[in-house]
């Protein structure tokens, strides 16, 4: 009984994570108090199951742990304070790596993607008026939050597009694995119904969050899942043109407005961030400046996740994680090209779509998306436990 009630627990925590905002680099109270239950509940929760044995433990996630917290300890004392988010990751990593049954969690993703797709609808239909006339009332001079709501861009619950773009960038996939396996059914009309408003409701909020990087890693992964399952005919070509279509639709819409909202500015901004970024490399190239101690004079992110980790963590900690990487992309490979699990495809495919977003953003570092990541990580690297649909 026990074991069912923490795991009913996680699972409404897990529901819960992308409703708690959480600025990366900043210290958040409710966001402290949530990392500490969810890491107490997936302890208990493991050790109810018993199943930490030698032979099943994922060694290369938690080398790459240890190595941040090695090289975080050898640093500034501050970089202390920022260690409790990657042990928030490791519990939530090994919480999904150790559920017997997958298809629940992902299920419960779907289902909180889909009220995070609703809370952003109604903040951008009823909520942005009124915040608008709030931020002229008090004359609060916000530059980027008054020029998201002016130019119609869909960010609730996150504090900016380009995450609530990653995230549901991510459920996308896997909303289409769940869509693929009810059509191969033929069954169950009823959930298949329900699948294909998801993604519906997924598809139109990050079109609204105009967020470029999020809609091109989406093509890319979609187009690596292709190019693996040698599917690529007329009709997908025809989509392919429409995910073009739709990206060049949101760079006309975003050239008008304020300069910092026009995708070639970003750019610009971007290629000067990782310039400076090296520079801060070159003087540790090891140790890294420690966790949270790595800022720009313009920005307090690098927007490309790999160099920040490089930079706050050493050379170390990135090759490890590229070593998970490397699993990732192994593991996932022998997934998609294998018959049938249309919705473990679409975990692999999510999963690369992160990997491919942080190239240019910083998802990684804000827990309120990358949790995501760490579930699914999770899945793909775990045995076979998904059962029949």
């Amino acid at each position: 009984m026990s074991i069912i009630i923490t795991k009913y627990i996680l699972f409404f925590l897990t529901f819960l994570r992308p409703f708690l905002m959480s600025p990366a680099f900043e210290l958040n109270e409710a966001d402290l108090i949530f990392s500490i239950a969810f890491i107490a509940f997936s302890f208990l929760y493991i050790l109810f199951l018993k199943k930490f044995d030698s032979k099943n433990f994922a060694p290369t996630v938690l080398i790459f742990f240890l190595t941040v917290f090695t090289f975080s300890l050898l640093r500034h004392p501050v970089s202390l304070k920022h260690l409790y988010v990657y042990i928030f990751y490791l519990s939530v990593f090994y919480f999904a790596f150790y559920e017997e049954k997958k298809r629940p969690l992902l299920v419960l993703i779907v289902v909180t993607s889909m009220a995070v797709a609703l809370y952003s609808l109604r903040s951008y239909f009823i909520i942005s008026r009124y915040l608008l006339e709030y931020l002229e009332l008090k004359e609060i001079n916000y530059g980027f939050g008054r020029e998201f709501v002016q130019r119609g861009r869909a960010f609730a619950p996150f504090f900016l597009p380009s995450l609530l773009g990653g995230y549901l960038a991510m459920a996308i996939p896997i909303c289409l694995g769940f869509i693929t396996e009810e059509v191969k059914l033929k069954k169950r009309r009823l959930f298949l119904f329900f699948w294909i408003i998801c993604f519906v409701c997924f598809s139109l909020v990050l079109y609204l969050t105009q967020s470029i990087g999020a809609l091109v890693a989406l093509f890319c992964a979609i187009a690596f899942y292709l190019i693996l399952r040698r599917k690529l005919n007329l009709k997908i070509l025809i989509l392919i043109f429409i995910l073009l279509t739709v990206i060049a639709s949101v760079l006309y819409i975003r050239q008008s407005g304020e300069d910092f909202t026009k995708p070639f500015f970003s750019l610009e901004k971007r290629l000067s961030y990782w310039r400076n970024t090296w520079q801060i490399i070159k003087d540790n190239p090891f140790t890294g400046k420690g966790l949270g101690n790595l800022s720009l004079a313009q920005s307090r992110f690098v927007h490309n996740s790999y160099l920040q980790l490089w930079g706050e963590s050493g050379l170390f900690s990135l090759l490890a994680f590229l070593a998970v990487i490397f699993l990732f992309i192994k593991k996932g490979t022998e997934k998609i090209k294998a018959e049938g699990r249309f919705c473990e495809k679409g975990v692999v495919v999510a999963g690369i779509v992160f990997l491919i977003h942080n190239l240019i953003d910083f998802t990684f570092f804000v827990s309120q998306v990358s949790f995501l990541w760490w579930i699914i990580l999770a899945i793909v690297l775990s045995r076979d436990s998904f059962g029949r649909p």
